[in-house]
């Protein structure tokens, strides 16, 4: 049960920093037009690691 709660809390952290992107940069949005979403997601996956 903590488990699925954890996950459900991660999701619902990244719809949210989603949605705060695409509201507030106009970068992200135009990246967003340009590339498929499976395709921007791992980038921005892959570019995090090494934070």
């Amino acid at each position: 049960m903590a488990m699925a709660r954890a996950i459900a809390s991660l999701i619902i952290l990244a719809f949210l920093t989603h949605a705060v992107l695409e509201w507030m940069d106009t970068q992200y949005r135009r990246l967003h037009q340009k590339l498929p979403r499976k395709r921007l997601f791992n980038d921005i996956r892959a570019l995090t690691c090494y934070l």
